[in-house]
């Protein structure tokens, strides 16, 4: 049960990651040599601990080349590299090739490298090649593509998790607000976004994320399209600007996500709640939709905060909403479709757009729960109406509809008028933290 060190913005140098000062592992590079255990990064085992300065770590300085049939095998890792037409478009260190572990290099004419600081990934020009200035050899280049990192080999239990921590920028656990960074730009500039972050097909168990922050992809932070992740943690996380399913396109089964906030998803983007999963303390902010999530089977959400979002949240099948607020001030739906025996007690639904209802049920499936909520300022004009829920089998209480709205701003606390609070319990979380 060892800890790493990781500094997530610097460039890339072979080290062991045993200290913070002068042997720590550095950018994605670094990261994913620590996977491997390539050079002198040792295998990361289960039950380590990898400790992340705050920093960003753009991941498409992680490039996979495709020397196209030139053996570059011999290359060794802490080469330096560069293009090859004399005009210092780029430089970059090789990171990992054959000679050493063959993991993720398909052919001897593939190479892993990682950009400097000052680059991005299209500076690298392919008709111009690649020199090794180290060892005074070149290649031409048929690809040079962003390459999420990849968690291949990683078997984590119960009793030896992986932790991942986010630190400030003296190290120290916890001690910045988003400490960790992964970044599908370079430098915040937009160009050339990574499509996926990490690649967990195989379906690895048992990570445990504290102040990781996933923005700007494109496609599924997390690739894990073979085999289910089941049991991570997301704790003080966050999820910004991405697009796919959050965090991942195989849901995570049986994950808990503690004060994690999805924000900005965008087009064609949701979050991805698998079976039996639990939020507890999150927000779900500013997303384009279809839908703002999507729930599986048997999924808690518990005081968490939905607001600015344009798209409904949609329950499948034995989900429960508690104490939760639902801010329907720009949503073009509903705020929620429930179908399949869920359970919403005690929550608030604010601003729900004229036409619109609250919440919808759908027909034809079983009953849906629908206790203590409270409905302030529907906006269509004379209508209080709070929920459809279409057939005969209901199971409704008191619904209680409330003129005036509890809202003033994303930083509010949603918590009821004085003398309106019904049954509702009142909010007392910061859903910025």
């Amino acid at each position: 049960m060892t800890i790493h060190n990781l500094d997530p913005a610097a460039d890339f140098v072979d080290r062991a990651g045993t200290d913070q000062v002068g042997a720590e592992l550095t950018g994605p590079g670094g990261l994913q040599a620590l996977i491997r255990g390539t050079s002198a990064a040792p295998v990361l085992a289960i039950g380590d601990t990898i400790v992340f300065k705050a920093g960003v770590m753009a991941q498409n300085r992680l490039i996979l080349a495709d020397c196209n049939g030139t053996d570059v095998s011999a290359w060794e890792v802490g080469d330096v590299v560069r293009d090859n037409n004399g005009g210092g478009e780029w430089t970059g260190v090789v990171v990992q090739e054959r000679d050493i572990d063959a993991t993720g290099l398909a052919a001897d004419d593939i190479l892993l490298f990682q950009l400097d600081s000052s680059y991005e990934h299209d500076d690298i020009i392919l008709g111009s090649g690649i020199n090794n200035v180290t060892k005074v050899l070149t290649s031409t280049l048929t690809s040079a593509d962003g390459n999420p990192i990849l968690w291949d080999g990683i078997t984590p239990t119960s009793a030896l998790p992986i932790f991942l921590i986010g630190s400030s920028t003296d190290w120290n656990e916890r001690g910045a607000t988003n400490g960790f960074i992964i970044d599908g730009h370079v430098g915040g500039g937009g160009s050339n976004p990574t499509v996926s972050f990490w690649d967990c097909s195989g379906g690895p168990d048992y990570f445990y994320l504290d102040n990781v922050t996933f923005q700007n992809s494109t496609s599924h932070p997390i690739i894990a399209s073979t085999g289910t992740c089941l049991y991570w943690r997301f704790v003080h996380c966050q999820f910004d600007a991405c697009g796919g399913e959050n965090p991942s396109d195989n849901a995570h089964y049986y994950g808990v996500y503690d004060f994690t906030i999805f924000s900005n998803i965008l087009a064609g983007g949701e979050v991805r709640a698998g079976e039996g999963s639990r939020f507890y303390g999150c927000s779900v902010r500013d997303g384009v939709g279809p839908r703002i999530a999507q729930l599986t089977s048997f999924v808690v959400f518990y005081s968490c905060l939905f607001t600015g979002n344009n798209q409904e949240m949609f329950l499948s099948s034995r989900n429960t909403i508690i104490n939760c607020v639902f801010d329907g001030s720009i949503s073009i739906q509903e705020s929620i479709v429930a179908s399949n025996a869920s359970v919403l007690i005690g929550n608030r639904f604010v601003n729900t757009q004229a036409g619109k209802f609250a919440i919808r049920g759908v027909a034809g499936t079983p009953s849906v729960y629908v206790n203590d909520n409270l409905f302030f300022n529907p906006l269509a004009s004379g209508d209080t109406s709070a929920f459809e829920l279409p057939g005969d089998d209901r199971n409704i209480s008191t619904a209680d509809v409330q003129a005036g709205s509890n809202s003033d701003g994303l930083d509010a606390d949603f918590n009821i008028e004085l003398g309106k609070e019904g049954r509702s319990t009142p909010h007392i979380l910061n859903w910025d933290v």
